[in-house]
């Protein structure tokens, strides 16, 4: 099965989508382990948080 022309780019509109949000969800997640490994989760990076 081959796709159209169409079906090509529907395709490929939707598969950078979601390359799109995976690229974006993995860099969260290594930001979220880099807080976690520094020992900052749930700090602000480089500033003392108010009391």
């Amino acid at each position: 099965m081959h796709p159209d022309t169409g079906q090509r780019t529907a395709l490929a509109q939707v598969f950078g989508c979601v390359r799109a949000v995976f690229n974006d969800a993995g860099a969260q997640g290594r930001a979220q382990a880099l807080d976690v490994r520094e020992g900052s989760a749930g700090r602000t990076r480089g500033r003392e948080q108010p009391p």
